[in-house]
């Protein structure tokens, strides 16, 4: 009988780099009792493409990138919280 011992490698997930924290801020969304949705990346530009999740207006979130959209003229920043991670407009975040 032959045994053959493999050793196991726990492989360690990339550190995540946080910018700072901030706060969601859509008192629009808070008064209609809508969330405020997470959109991926997509294209030249930060905007739309496809929901990747939802947070409640309020929500402190950890900031880990900021983009500026020429052809929007405005910021996006990529946020997380909850598990949730995707892009919202500079109009959604109150630092």
């Amino acid at each position: 009988t032959v045994t053959t011992i493999v050793p196991q490698f726990k492989i360690q997930p990339t550190p995540v780099t946080v910018l700072y924290t901030a706060t969601l801020w859509c008192p629009p969304c808070e008064q209609a009792g809508t969330l405020i949705i997470l959109w991926e990346k997509v294209g030249d530009g930060v905007s739309r493409g496809g929901k990747t999740g939802e947070l409640p207006h309020d929500t402190t979130v950890s900031v880990l990138a900021e983009e500026w959209s020429v052809p929007e003229e405005r910021a996006y920043y990529r946020v997380t919280a909850k598990g949730q991670t995707g892009w919202v407009p500079d109009t959604f975040i109150q630092e």
